[in-house]
């Protein structure tokens, strides 16, 4: 008797080690440090450029709307044509939507290319509304050795001067920059990178709708 008992303490004490071992394993376990980005336009030269078109038009952002796939701060990577996978650990600093919203708007105005282009808390009597619907921004990881950083917007513009709900401009816009590598880092370049292009590339679409 004295013996099983002695061997049920030896098991529960030995049982009580297991457990408070494990559970200093898994508080001093490292994981992955959380990590902000932020997708940035580069303005180079462009704010130095003479303005080349008409210069009563005022732009307004009135609003820019993500697809509820990507409008969430974690990234997302594609693997597979029905794969996709968010990524806790690599975040934008302010929603997707508030951050396009930013560079788009920002890049615009110092294009020079217009009066002004600002957004909904201006004062300032628009001509023209955008609007614009973010409808892809992820990681394109589906060729593992070809990564892309893919964005995709359709961008609408209105022009305030005349009694219609009609666009006078519509068009998807998309970029898929090729990727150094699959880290982060690589991918907000080419964020960077393809809203900058595709900025640019609405700023000389603009001829077609003065």
């Amino acid at each position: 008797m004295n013996f099983l008992f002695n061997k049920n303490i030896f098991t529960f004490i030995l049982y009580l080690f297991v457990i408070s071992l494990s559970f200093c394993i898994s508080f001093n376990k490292d994981y992955p440090e959380k990590k902000s980005f932020l997708i940035e336009v580069s303005t180079g030269q462009d704010a130095n450029k003479p303005r080349s078109l008409p210069s009563e038009r005022v732009i307004k952002l009135r609003k820019v709307n993500v697809s509820n796939k990507f409008s969430d701060k974690s990234f997302v990577y594609r693997r597979s044509e029905t794969k996709y996978e968010s990524d806790f650990y690599n975040e934008f600093l302010i929603s997707p939507q508030q951050n396009i919203a930013e560079e788009f708007i920002r890049s615009l105005d110092r294009s020079n290319a217009f009066q002004s282009a600002t957004d909904m808390s201006s004062r300032i009597e628009a001509s023209h509304f955008i609007e614009i619907d973010v409808i892809q921004l992820y990681g394109d990881f589906r060729d593992s050795s070809k990564p892309k950083s893919l964005i995709e917007l359709q961008i609408r513009v209105f022009d305030d001067r005349e009694a219609t709900y009609k666009p006078v401009w519509r068009k998807n816009y998309q970029r898929a920059i090729a990727m150094k590598n699959e880290s982060p880092e690589a991918l907000v370049l080419g964020w960077d990178n393809a809203l900058s292009e595709i900025t640019k590339e609405f700023i000389s679409d603009a001829n077609y709708w003065k």
